[in-house]
């Protein structure tokens, strides 16, 4: 099983928006859910989940609009990478492999994380 998981929870601190970027919209979309899109077209993507700020997790007004499973971020980063790697530890422990994309950078083709998860077949990691 592989499961791609985007990075959603940031503040945007350095952004300078009352609103965290990930959650504006693009076409009228929010620029997680171009990264949503794309992970979810790719037939070796079993799953995808967005780790969300507590706002979000606690209202799941992108849950119900997308259908998406969501977990609670992190105080940091790190800190999100490891509830979703704890929550897919429990909910999917036959995950073969993970990949994580930032909600931040919405256009990264599949092709790119085809290639990820075919270099996971030899390698521990691959950033």
């Amino acid at each position: 099983m592989n499961i791609a998981v985007i990075l959603s929870a940031g503040k945007s601190k350095r952004f300078g928006s009352s609103k965290p970027k990930q959650y504006l919209k693009i076409n009228g979309k929010e620029m997680f859910y171009y990264s949503y899109i794309t992970l979810k077209s790719i037939p070796i993507i079993d799953k995808v989940i967005l780790v969300v700020d507590n706002d979000e997790y606690q209202n799941k007004h992108i849950a119900k609009k997308y259908d998406i499973e969501c977990v609670l971020g992190g105080e940091t980063r790190n800190g999100s990478i490891y509830n979703a790697i704890q929550h897919i530890k429990k909910e999917y422990p036959n995950c073969k492999n993970v990949v994580f994309q930032d909600a931040s950078r919405p256009f990264v083709s599949s092709n790119t994380f085809c290639k990820i998860i075919e270099k996971l077949k030899t390698n521990d990691a691959v950033a």
